[in-house]
């Protein structure tokens, strides 16, 4: 791979007038050829000039996310936004004289059925009638993500944005664990009025799209927009209920153990976030520390694997480190001109740290693995690059030592394996409250945070707050999970792709080996087949399927008793 510095890549605005003017001429030669050869050199053209959009307008987003304080990065990421529907259009109008071609089925044939389905789909989600809304909506998230990347708050002497506050969040010192936690909640509470009209423009400018386009309301064109294009509102109904039978109550059970391991007879809010009484496992080493021996794991695991970090590590595309003006969160985002995936994150110093080198870079992998196909095969489906990402993290367990010591090594693989129980019950609340909110669009900022807590106390019955914080109380906390604003519906990917993950961490007790073969050879299918046929190729439990969830979490919880003894022995 061809050697390349991205701290030295320039960002560069698309020029939106060329494009569509390329895309004109493109749209009619596919509408009057009559050539199948030409029509197939046609569709590459267009691949070729998508490949080029797409490297801008990703390096303009993660240099606004590395620094969002920089006027110059905030106004082409603002210019971005106002100019995202005008590419949309200039697509869309090339995909439909695709659609009406006579070499349609030449196309088909080069380029397999699911790419004009693809096509087919997208057709139904845009129109020049949403240009404006689509333009609103960028408008609206960039705001969300401005406020919540300003934060600045007074902590021992210090300003801190809130992923470097989170570290203090989760501190073994109680005093000092509700002090932090308080602070992150006034924030979100000093903003709530902000916030939640910030959430009911975008659930109303959302709507508005989705009935111009002749939708009932936002799900159905949500659906579409993530390309969820072999399932349904209906199927993911079914599958929430399936967590709610198996898998609720088994994490209610471990929150129980939990509480009983940290002793606190009364528990609070912030409490739950510490697994073990002499505190959660911690990693040594500093950041750049941590990258090298991320090196070592990953070329231990394969030397392939291990070839794509270090051109990653050397080409400068992480970008790890929490700082002022930095954006939270953390991503990979694939940059098809310089042929590699970049991973963006916050470390703070605890073990989240390790949980995002090894999920991103799952998600990076893939990216290296898919990328051979035509952009829209790259990658699959969000519930499947999920897949990818958790997995990865269950496929680095042999080599943890090189970030744990004894002690916190085996607390880490114990709480990594019910922080996943955990967590999908969260992921399903935060899916039936996106579901409920756009039914329901009319619903005030305080009815929305009402029906939230309703359905945190469906799946989460063990958190209550109390007078210790009456913004959670009063169902506030939803605030905090920025994918509820900027990426609307795609949160129960997430649990999706955690319980794949899990399948994967059962095989790999079974046969390390075998599960990591399984896991390549899922990982190069790429997008190359919708979901269900996705998961069939690759050997995998659909999670849709009844039955598959109830099957796999008694294994599950053989692997946490083994884990457990572990914790003592």
């Amino acid at each position: 791979m061809e050697k390349i510095d991205f701290e030295k890549i320039k960002s560069e605005m698309p020029d939106v007038k060329g494009y569509k003017e390329k895309l004109s001429e493109l749209s009619k030669r596919i509408s009057k050829t009559d050539d199948p050869k030409e029509a197939v050199e046609i569709i590459q053209e267009y691949f070729d000039l998508s490949d080029k959009i797409s490297t801008q307008v990703n390096i303009i987003y993660i240099r606004f996310t590395q620094d969002t304080t920089n006027s110059e990065y905030e106004e082409a990421q603002k210019k971005l936004d106002e100019i995202s529907p005008e590419i949309s259009d200039a697509e869309q109008e090339f995909e439909k004289a695709l659609l009406a071609s006579k070499q349609l089925k030449a196309v088909e044939k080069k380029f397999g059925k699911l790419y004009i389905d693809m096509v087919k789909s997208s057709q139904k989600t845009f129109s020049k009638e949403i240009m404006d809304d689509l333009r609103e909506e960028g408008l609206l998230t960039f705001k969300y993500n401005k406020l919540v990347s300003s934060a600045q708050i007074e902590f021992n002497g210090e300003k801190l944005n809130l992923p470097q506050l989170s570290k203090y969040a989760i501190s073994n010192d109680r005093k000092v664990r509700k002090e932090a936690s308080s602070l992150i909640h006034k924030f979100y509470e000093d903003n709530d009025k902000e916030l939640g009209d910030i959430f009911d423009k975008l659930v109303h400018v959302r709507d508005k799209m989705a009935k111009k386009l002749g939708f009932k309301n936002y799900l159905g064109l949500g659906y579409l927009r993530l390309g969820r294009i072999d399932y349904n509102q209906k199927d993911v109904k079914k599958y929430r209920a399936q967590i709610k039978k198996n898998i609720v109550e088994v994490a209610s059970k471990y929150r129980k153990k939990q509480i009983e391991r940290i002793g606190i007879k009364r528990p609070k809010y912030y409490d739950y976030v510490i697994n073990f009484s002499d505190g959660n496992p911690e990693p040594f080493g500093t950041t750049q520390e941590k990258i090298l021996n991320a090196e070592k794991m990953y070329k231990n695991m394969s030397p392939e694997i291990g070839e794509y970090f270090t051109f990653m590590k050397e080409g400068n595309f992480l970008d790890l480190e929490a700082r002022k003006g930095k954006s939270g969160g953390g991503y990979e985002a694939y940059i098809p001109g310089l042929k590699s995936p970049f991973i963006f994150s916050n470390f703070n110093g605890t073990s989240a740290d390790i949980d995002v080198l090894t999920h991103e870079f799952g998600h990076a992998l893939q990216a290296f693995l898919g990328s051979s196909y035509i952009p829209p095969y790259r990658s699959p489906g969000m519930e499947c690059c999920e897949m990818h990402s958790m997995s990865m993290e269950y496929l680095t367990y042999p080599y943890l030592d090189m970030f744990f010591d004894e002690k916190n090594l085996r607390k880490y693989r114990y709480q990594h394996i019910i922080d996943a129980l955990f967590f999908i019950p969260y992921g399903t609340a935060v899916d039936e409250f996106q579901e409920k909110v756009y039914e329901n669009v009319d619903l005030t900022p305080e009815e929305r945070k009402t029906h939230w807590r309703k359905i945190e106390k469906k799946y989460l019955p063990e958190r209550k707050y109390g007078k210790e914080c009456e913004f959670l109380e009063k169902g506030g906390f939803w605030y905090k999970q920025r994918h509820i604003f900027e990426s609307p519906l795609y949160y129960i990917d997430y649990t999706i792709a955690q319980v794949v993950s899990l399948e994967f961490l059962v095989e790999s007790e079974e046969n390390y080996d075998k599960a990591l073969d399984k896991y390549l050879f899922f990982s190069k299918l790429g997008g190359s087949l919708p979901y269900h046929k996705l998961l069939k190729t690759g050997g995998l439990q659909d999670p849709m399927t009844p039955g598959v969830i109830e099957d796999l979490i008694p294994k599950v919880e053989k692997i946490i008793e083994k884990y457990e003894k572990y914790l003592v022995d």
